[in-house]
C-alpha cells in the first residue's frame, strides 16, 4: 500500500508545466485519476490546469497580462475546497500562485506558509482574505464549472 501515490491520503493542489495540478505528499508530481474524487471534480481540475499551461508565464519574456493570476489562485483554492469536500479524511494542502507571487515580491525574503496551506472543512465556505471573496463552489453537480478563462471577467473585482 505505501508505494501506491497517495497511501497517506495526502495531496498537495498545486499548477505546474504539463502535470495535473496534483502532489503526493514525497512532492511527486501525480496523475489526477490516481485521487479517488467525482470525475466532475476531475474534470474542473484538467480544465484549471490546462489554463494553466497555456496563459501562465512559463519563461522570462512571457506576457504576464494574459494571465489573471488571482482568479487562477481563486479558482485553485475553490478546487482544493471541494477536493476536501469530497477526501475530507485527507490531508489537502494548496499551493497560492497569487500569493506565492506577491511573497516572492518582498525583500524580506519567502515564508511558504505565506502561500501554502492546509485546507480544513471549515475553508470550504471561509473568506478567503487574500482576494476578499466568498468562496462558495458548491454549485458543483451538473455542468462543468465554467472559469471564463477568456473572458476575464474577474478583473473588475477589486
Amino acid at each position: 500500500m505505501e508505494d501506491e501515490p497517495f497511501a497517506r491520503k495526502w495531496v498537495r493542489v498545486m499548477c505546474d508545466v504539463f502535470a495535473d495540478g496534483v502532489w503526493n505528499d514525497r512532492g511527486e508530481g501525480c496523475v489526477l485519476d490516481d485521487v479517488p474524487i467525482s470525475d466532475e471534480l476531475k474534470a474542473r481540475f484538467r480544465e484549471w490546469q490546462d489554463w494553466y499551461d497555456r496563459d501562465a508565464p512559463q519563461i522570462p519574456g512571457d506576457d504576464p497580462t494574459r494571465f489573471d493570476i488571482e482568479a487562477f489562485s481563486r479558482i485553485g483554492f475553490g478546487l482544493a475546497s471541494d477536493l476536501k469536500a469530497e477526501l475530507p479524511d485527507w490531508t489537502v494542502i494548496y499551493f497560492d500562485e497569487k500569493r506565492a507571487q506577491d511573497t516572492a515580491a518582498k525583500p524580506t525574503g519567502v515564508d511558504r506558509s505565506q502561500f501554502e496551506y492546509e485546507i480544513l472543512p471549515s475553508n470550504r465556505f471561509a473568506e478567503n482574505d487574500a482576494y476578499g471573496l466568498q468562496i462558495d463552489n458548491s454549485e458543483a453537480e451538473g455542468e462543468p464549472f465554467d472559469f471564463g478563462i477568456d473572458a476575464g471577467e474577474d478583473s473588475d473585482r477589486q
